[in-house]
């Protein structure tokens, strides 16, 4: 009997073989699962090697960026 997250990770897998970078959020999206759910899935692709994670951004530096610090 296979597992049931494998269809998940194929999911995972094929679509980022189709469209390159994508955001957890994108992906739970598409897939019909929460955006922690996909994260988590994520995490154990990479575990695995199947999966490079390349950018990590701490929560709010988008407006940080654009408005950034007076010295």
């Amino acid at each position: 009997m296979e597992n049931w997250w494998t269809g998940i990770d194929g999911g995972i897998l094929q679509r980022l073989e189709i469209n390159g970078v994508m955001t957890p959020r994108e992906i739970a999206r598409d897939l019909g699962i929460s955006e922690g759910e996909a994260t988590a899935f994520l995490c154990m692709l990479a575990r695995e090697g199947k999966v490079r994670i390349r950018l990590v951004e701490a929560a709010g530096a988008e407006s940080r960026r654009s408005h950034p610090a007076k010295a």
